[in-house]
């Protein structure tokens, strides 16, 4: 019993302190500012070069998105997937499948604004070189 207690109290010790030296850590580290030396330039220009890649992507992940019902992953070939399992009667594989058309027509709408959002970024980089 002795033993025990002794073990809870170096336990809560040991959390005590960790969370101490945890938190004392953090705000130091929050309290580093980068002073006016910092030039962000090499970080716009690593961002500018990766938007070509970017926008492909979201174009592709749009175009399967809205393809058609023989697209693997897109909403048609979901619907489809519903309409089969609700002639079978799976009720239960027809509703998990309709929550996830409603996901995928969801992150159509993120994917539509993210390509909207690089136009605008592209842009920026576009004035930023000229």
């Amino acid at each position: 019993m002795n033993i025990t207690s002794n073990l809870k109290k170096t336990l809560c010790v040991t959390v005590v302190a960790g969370t101490a030296m945890l938190t004392l850590g953090a705000t130091a580290a929050h309290a580093q500012e980068p002073g006016p030396a910092a030039d962000s330039r090499p970080r716009i220009e690593r961002a500018c070069a990766r938007i070509p890649n970017l926008q492909t992507r979201v174009d592709n992940g749009i175009a399967r998105i809205n393809g058609a019902a023989d697209v693997r992953g897109s909403i048609a070939w979901l619907e489809a997937l519903v309409g089969k399992a609700d002639t079978a009667g799976r009720t239960d594989l027809a509703a998990a499948l309709r929550n996830r058309v409603d996901v995928r027509k969801a992150t159509l709408g993120v994917l539509q604004l993210r390509q909207a959002n690089l136009v605008e970024f592209a842009a920026l980089c576009d004035a930023r070189e000229s």
